[in-house]
């Protein structure tokens, strides 16, 4: 019945490819998570047509330029509505188009449709860890990209392998009395 459709939504990023599918009521009924970097962009086509199955409503966003080609004509996905800085949005954007991420400009009309008429500050901590803000006149304004949590860590872990690498979280209190708690609190209340 085409009332029992799903829609899938993809933000495909530089380290994965994440999907969602959803219901009529735009409830998630489904989700995964795709490696896109090193041997995981030969298993992304495959993945994400498995997991979108026979469904047809796929609107997507990537970051990676290599990827696009699933999104044209011939490609695995080339019925998907992929966003691009040429879309209609509901807001302007202030900001070079060409070097802005569509995973940003997907965030920001999704965060538009969220909290109609604000001023919003729409944070993605992913590979990169970025903020855009948006102007309740309708306005992307540009906004602030820095490395994400696990890119700070591994870079640290890599350039002072001494200190070694701790997972994403913050131990008990702010002032850590060893190294481990130390670099755990500095990432995630830094």
């Amino acid at each position: 019945m085409e009332n029992n459709r799903m829609t899938i939504c993809m933000d495909i990023g530089n380290s994965r490819a994440k999907c969602a599918c959803f219901d009529e009521k735009g409830t998630i009924v489904r989700r995964d998570i795709f490696p896109t970097d090193g041997e995981g962009r030969a298993l992304l086509s495959e993945g994400v047509t498995n997991f979108c199955g026979g469904e047809t409503r796929v609107a997507a966003s990537c970051v990676v330029k290599d990827i696009l080609p699933l999104f044209e004509k011939g490609g695995a996905f080339e019925d998907a509505f992929l966003v691009t800085e040429d879309v209609k949005l509901p807001f302007r954007i202030n900001y070079e188009k060409k070097m802005l991420g569509t995973d940003r400009i997907a965030a920001a009309a999704g965060a538009m449709f969220l909290v109609p008429g604000a001023d919003i500050v729409v944070v993605d901590a992913g590979t990169a860890l970025t903020f855009g803000v948006v102007l309740s006149g309708g306005v992307f304004d540009g906004g602030l990209i820095t490395a994400g949590p696990s890119t700070a860590i591994g870079a640290l872990a890599k350039e002072a392998p001494a200190l070694g690498s701790v997972p994403f979280g913050a131990a008990d209190g702010l002032v850590a009395h060893n190294t481990a708690d130390a670099l755990g609190n500095g990432f995630y209340h830094g």
